[in-house]
């Protein structure tokens, strides 16, 4: 009779030796594909944006701050992902992101062209379309003749002006390049309606204390979002779905 002589504690301490080499291979092996892994993400990104208050103005301090500066702000301190920021004209933001010099642009809301060159983030904001004209004007959006005979605006770069235009309305050649200029030339009757952001139309009125000279009419429900370069989401497709879920959760 052989008698074989079992050493439990080495026993125990080789398959202890196992499980956790063995729990640490599997470990590193489900982080690897994680289709969220951290390491997909870039390190730090360009965004470009207009300073139109409320979505994002520079503020009295030289801070820039707003509303949807606020949601992008945290969706991507959330994923650990820096940014830097370039502020101009509106048109020229978009015009960035087409060229591949910035990663994505903000505030917008979704039209056919942007689509081409861009993928939309999930909305950040939400944004009402709606024209605003005199008291006294004679040619009101509800009227039948409005879209044909009024002259309408907005401003340069706009989702709104390209709609106008693409839907037959009898729009200025040459559009402002604000807001506050698209007022002031109704007030000067050069035009008949302007079609504009509510939040950034109501934002102009009490700024200059012009409330109460215009009627607003609501238009369109058009929600604000982010808009990255086809090539960046390209060559981090994990990051959308994942910036995505932060604004949920930077929304709520």
């Amino acid at each position: 009779m052989i008698t074989v002589r079992i050493n439990t504690q080495d026993l125990v301490s080789s398959l202890f030796m196992r499980l956790t080499v063995s729990g640490i291979f599997s470990l590193m092996l489900g982080s690897f594909f994680l289709p969220g892994c951290w390491a997909s993400f870039p390190s730090k990104i360009l965004l470009a944006t207009h300073n139109q208050a409320p979505y994002g103005s520079y503020q009295p301090s030289g801070s820039f701050d707003g509303l949807a500066y606020q949601v992008v702000e945290c969706a991507l301190a959330q994923l650990g992902v820096a940014f830097n920021l370039h502020v101009v004209p509106w048109k020229r933001a978009q015009r960035e992101v087409y060229i591949g010099v910035a990663d994505g642009f903000f505030a917008a809301s979704q039209n056919s062209e942007r689509d081409k060159y861009a993928v939309k983030s999930r909305s950040i904001l939400e944004q009402q379309w709606t024209w605003y004209f005199l008291k006294t004007a004679k040619m009101k959006p509800d009227n039948k003749q409005f879209k044909h005979q009024a002259r309408v605006s907005s401003f340069l770069g706009a989702n709104m002006h390209s709609y106008l235009k693409q839907q037959g309305y009898q729009v200025l050649s040459v559009p402002p390049g604000s807001t506050k200029q698209l007022v002031q030339m109704l007030k000067l009757k050069r035009i008949d309606a302007a079609l504009a952001s509510s939040d950034v139309m109501e934002h102009v009125l009490k700024d200059n204390r012009w409330h109460g000279q215009l009627v607003a009419h609501p238009f369109k429900s058009k929600p604000l979002a982010v808009y990255f370069g086809i090539p960046f989401i390209k060559r981090y497709p994990a990051f959308l779905g994942a910036f995505n879920q932060q604004v949920a959760n930077c929304r709520m």
